[in-house]
């Protein structure tokens, strides 16, 4: 058995009493395990796990209300922020309704402009087509006599001359002439190219010009008429 202070007057009582005997204060309650009342912080009459316990079922209840209210608050801010961040979504009025057409107007095919198709030039030329036989002399250091003939087709001339100085030599020609009457003909002699050509201008009458010479630095005047 101990002693202890009694809350009240100070007196050191029995721990197995109940109440002071000096100035009748309870100092322990039947009933519960034997503990100092002057240093239970609950009181003398309080038993401390007890009070402990209810203090924890109280802390626990606060502690939900409080989740419960930041929970609803953060539901409420989260639904506002929402709706303030949506989109605003337009909705037509009746008359606006009315108003609007039923269909969009398909533009109708547009037709291909059929662009006339020009018809083609006829290049005139300045030499009529056809046969032209002609005397000529091809001038160098003497004069070489010779008799010519032409076919002119469009732009194509074919034909022949022959040279007349001592034994006559036949020569084909083949060549072209364009709209201003330039012509020039190559000579071809047994099918082959001499190296020999004429170039000078044919009004169709007159063909005069330069006879040259291909492969040799030689150039000669010509001149022929029609007759």
């Amino acid at each position: 058995m101990s002693l202890i202070k009694c809350p009240a007057c100070g007196s050191m009582v029995s721990d197995q009493a109940t109440n002071c005997p000096m100035c009748g204060c309870p100092v322990r309650n039947p009933g519960y395990p034997q503990h100092n009342p002057y240093n239970n912080p609950y009181g003398p009459n309080v038993a401390p796990v007890e009070q402990r316990k209810s203090n924890t079922w109280l802390y626990v209840i606060i502690a939900l209300l409080v989740a419960a209210l930041l929970a609803c608050a953060a539901y409420f801010l989260l639904n506002r922020q929402k709706a303030d961040t949506a989109p605003d979504v337009f909705t037509p009025t009746t008359e606006e309704v009315e108003e609007a057409p039923t269909s969009t107007p398909v533009p109708a095919p547009r037709e291909e402009e059929t662009r006339p198709t020009a018809a083609p030039v006829s290049i005139k030329h300045k030499v009529a087509n056809g046969s032209y036989s002609m005397d000529g002399v091809i001038t160098h250091k003497q004069k070489y006599f010779f008799d010519m003939d032409l076919k002119v087709n469009d732009s194509e001339v074919t034909g022949r001359y022959i040279v007349t100085n001592g034994e006559n030599i036949y020569v084909t020609l083949t060549g072209s002439i364009d709209t201003n009457g330039n012509m020039k003909l190559i000579e071809y002699k047994n099918g082959k190219p001499t190296g020999y050509y004429f170039t000078g201008k044919f009004d169709g009458s007159v063909y005069s010009g330069t006879y040259r010479s291909s492969t040799r630095k030689l150039t000669m005047d010509f001149s022929a008429s029609t007759f």
